[in-house]
């Protein structure tokens, strides 16, 4: 999964439909865990968290949209 530096100017620009029709999540390089989700099929865009839990199991939450809530 790609990294980048998650800003509003940067959230803006990810593709979402995604051209290749799945869904991507672009990984905040200063803040493990936190990303955006971008859809395949829709203009979508989700803030998520994801963190390891024991037993190698991984556990994803959605925050919220990009459009109803700020970075900051």
């Amino acid at each position: 999964m790609p990294t980048i530096n998650l800003t509003q100017k940067a959230i803006a620009k990810l593709p979402a439909p995604h051209p290749n029709g799945k869904q991507t999540i672009y990984w905040c390089d200063e803040l493990r865990g936190f990303g955006v989700q971008c859809s395949g099929k829709t203009n979508q865009r989700l803030y998520i968290a994801q963190r390891d839990l024991p037993g190698g199991k991984a556990r994803r939450v959605t925050i919220g949209p990009v459009s109803g809530l700020a970075l900051a």
